[in-house]
């Protein structure tokens, strides 16, 4: 670990679905705004080498890095939050880490030694959660690890944890996410399981240093005192997280609390900078205070879930909030979309955004953008207008311009190695509440421009 590059882990306890990826992308944000290099890192226990095979039900969306990775839905969050891209350096599973240990003992590297958890599967863990800092590239790095304090997947990770905060004491913090429960037949908030959550946490060798408390109601004085004393924190390091109405006010709650100046106070870094959040106040503001409304249809197959199209829908949030419009979708399921009964589903809609063709398997339903342009059935006039993404188009082999439906007056061109990423989406839900007369299309390139498309695919911004 270089010994200027500090290193924040992110636990999670009492149940999962806490939310420590919008916990550890809201710190990001805040530290970054104090003038802090920091970069986010995602460990998951599940077995998979990567999401990619994940059933979206299961896991929600695969979000795909600008070097093409299959990662966990909260590199999302980390790129929308910092503004800065991933890689698959950012997200590391056990499969791959097994993966690696085991082809490392093929090759002999391990000189014929009985390979073990401790300390191969550990080090190599340790290993991955150093290779950004040792870039150079970052002051900070926070590192989630997935699942839940207790689970027997998470334990070496959680020892990994444990072993560089006693090689490299001084510039490591433990933040551990958990929950109050209220109980509303006594009227109380119950610190009980967070006091549990710690305790387990405390009997792998880990201390948390900081406290973040899920909560429907906030935490008066005496709770976070009693949290304080039974868990070992001071208690300026107990920090409530309330229920928001967006993900993007939570940066500027914990700020509130100085959750940012505990964490540098911890690393030992100066909090001299005070972070300038009005930007991303004026953003909040016009997320919550829309002056207008459009709905956008999206036709997908795991529209149940919509975790399935998290990317898809934040898209339309930030296109909205840039232009003081409030995006309502209507969640339309591909499987049940025909020609009979599509300018029905379609009736009233500002636009329809068609998700990536991957996601329609059933051959008994066509929703190809020539059927659905050519239906009798659906009036394309009255449905202004029509976003098809680029996955679209690729697998359709859709490549001569006369084949795209006469109402399109912008092709954006992209190659199929080039992920559908936000900025994408971002620019097509604007062209929605801004031009309600423009219709975009993108298409795949001759393969002339794809190879040099590769070389210039633009960073995100």
């Amino acid at each position: 670990m270089a010994s200027s590059t500090k290193y924040i882990f992110v636990t999670g306890g009492v149940t999962s679905s806490l939310g420590k990826g919008i916990v550890a992308s809201s710190l990001g944000t805040l530290l970054q705004a104090r003038g802090y290099r920091v970069t986010i890192q995602k460990f998951d226990p599940y077995i998979n080498i990567d999401p990619g095979t994940l059933n979206p039900y299961e896991h929600g969306e695969c979000y795909v890095t600008d070097d093409g990775a299959e990662t966990d839905l909260d590199l999302g969050h980390y790129e929308r939050f910092l503004n800065r891209p991933t890689s698959q350096a950012n997200n590391v599973t056990t499969g791959r880490v097994y993966q690696s240990v085991i082809d490392k003992e093929r090759r002999g590297d391990f000189l014929g030694k009985t390979v073990q958890v401790i300390p191969h599967i550990t080090d190599e863990i340790k290993h991955r959660m150093q290779l950004l800092g040792q870039s150079g590239d970052y002051d900070i790095v926070i590192t989630e690890i997935g699942g839940t304090v207790g689970d027997i997947e998470a334990l070496p990770y959680i020892e990994a944890v444990r072993q560089l905060r006693w090689e490299h004491e001084g510039h490591c913090v433990c933040i551990h996410l958990t929950l109050i429960p209220y109980l509303r037949v006594t009227g109380e908030l119950k610190t009980k399981p967070t006091q549990h959550s710690v305790k387990t946490l405390q009997e792998n060798g880990v201390q948390p240093d900081i406290l973040v408390c899920r909560s429907e109601y906030a935490l008066d004085a005496s709770v976070r005192e009693k949290l304080a004393l039974f868990c070992n924190v001071t208690p300026n390091a107990v920090i409530e997280s309330l229920d928001a109405k967006s993900i993007y006010e939570v940066p500027m709650k914990l700020h509130e609390q100085d959750m940012d100046a505990v964490v540098l106070s911890k690393l030992g870094l100066s909090a001299e900078i005070k972070p300038d959040m009005r930007d991303w106040q004026d953003f909040v503001d016009r997320v919550m205070e829309p002056k207008s409304q459009v709905e956008i249809g999206l036709i997908g197959k795991y529209v149940e879930l919509h975790d399935s199209y998290k990317s898809i829908t934040e898209s339309m949030i930030h296109a909205g909030a840039r232009n003081e419009v409030k995006v309502n979708v209507r969640w339309i399921h591909s499987e049940a979309l025909s020609v009979d009964n599509a300018g029905e589903s379609l009736k009233g809609l500002d636009a329809v955004l068609v998700t990536p063709s991957r996601m329609f398997s059933s051959a008994a339903v066509d929703v190809t953008p020539s059927r659905i342009f050519s239906s009798a059935a659906v009036d394309v006039t009255a449905v202004e207008p029509i976003i098809i993404p680029v996955a679209v188009i690729v697998d359709l082999n859709m490549a001569a311009p006369s084949a795209l439906p006469s109402r399109v007056n912008m092709v954006i061109s992209a190659p199929p190695s080039v992920p559908l990423n936000i900025m994408s989406l971002s620019f097509a839900a604007a062209s929605i509440v801004m031009l309600p007369e423009l219709v975009v299309m993108f298409t795949a390139p001759s393969p002339a421009e794809m190879s040099s498309a590769a070389e210039d695919t633009p960073a995100f911004v």
